[in-house]
């Protein structure tokens, strides 16, 4: 989930290796910070540097911006995994995309329903993205600004959109196969996420 210590999802990229590109980056932030629109010759070579160090290539895209930037981010970044991504709704080519793709949406309801995405949390999309089949999940963003951790957010969705236990359950190992954890730790925690809907203990 996002927001987190990102060790378990980096395939083992130290801390040292990612203080030292943001070092090496930093300097151009500063050269582009007044000019936005050179951003993106930037960005795929920070990017293309990220993976070569081991890092996995995730960026923002569909939320507040239209469908186009997802296809940008799929297309020009080459990412892993699109954070928020919403708005892909409005373009049933993308969506059928990312459903074929299995391309993980880390959506933040509570976030989407502040910056005026949605005007309210029973009009999000996530439910009908998650019954079209897309690799949705359920994340928090900003916690102090936006108000809600990851619990807060399931719990708006749940009320909000009548989710099911499920839906619930989908949502949860959803979030499992969009991490960047090993495929044995992926079995692990799909089998404890089977094991709590079941009504069983899912530490063992």
């Amino acid at each position: 989930m996002r927001g987190r210590d990102q060790r378990d999802e980096s395939g083992g990229v130290s801390t040292g290796q990612r203080n030292r590109l943001a070092a090496e980056t930093s300097p151009y932030l500063q050269q582009h910070a007044e000019n936005p629109v050179d951003w993106y010759p930037w960005g795929e070579e920070a990017l293309a540097r990220a993976r070569r160090e081991g890092l996995p290539a995730v960026a923002h895209a569909g939320e507040e911006g239209p469908p186009s930037y997802i296809y940008e981010a799929l297309d020009i970044l080459n990412v892993r995994r699109i954070d928020h991504g919403v708005r892909c709704e409005e373009d049933p080519e993308l969506l059928e995309r990312l459903v074929r793709e299995r391309m993980p949406l880390t959506v933040c309801p509570l976030s989407n329903v502040k910056l005026r995405v949605f005007d309210r949390i029973e009009a999000h999309n996530l439910k009908r993205l998650l019954d079209r089949g897309a690799c949705v999940t359920v994340n928090s963003d900003d916690p102090a600004y936006f108000g809600g951790y990851v619990l807060e957010n399931y719990l708006a969705v749940q009320r909000g959109l009548g989710l099911s236990q499920d839906d619930l359950t989908l949502l949860a190992r959803n979030s499992i196969e969009a991490s960047f954890l090993a495929d044995s730790d992926k079995r692990r925690w799909f089998a404890a996420i089977d094991r709590y809907a079941r009504g069983a203990n899912p530490v063992r």
